[in-house]
């Protein structure tokens, strides 16, 4: 997902991910 976001250039759409994953691996 971050290599994913971060390669179409949407940094905020990438902190969302980031924090939607970060809650599922809890």
């Amino acid at each position: 997902l971050y290599m994913s976001c971060v390669m179409s250039g949407t940094e905020p759409m990438l902190q969302l991910e980031e924090a939607d994953v970060m809650r599922d691996i809890d």
